[in-house]
């Protein structure tokens, strides 16, 4: 059986659009990711009207409130 993980793994240094369960969006790299968190660079919050602002520094998520992900 193939772990959960491994296909996140075979994902890193990939760019993601990440959108969570509360709605808000980020677009960001992919450096890290363990069984409850997405350790994210270079990420940017992404408004409804499409623009980007960028995030100082490195963003943590809880892989428990994202809805899904998908490449950029």
């Amino acid at each position: 059986m193939m772990r959960p993980d491994r296909i996140v793994q075979q994902q890193l240094r990939t760019r993601f659009i990440i959108t969570m369960k509360s709605g808000q969006t980020w677009s960001a790299l992919l450096v890290a990711a363990d069984r409850n968190t997405l350790h994210l660079a270079e990420a940017s919050a992404i408004t409804p009207g499409g623009d980007a602002t960028p995030a100082d520094g490195q963003i943590f998520l809880p892989r428990a409130d994202v809805a899904y992900m998908q490449r950029a």
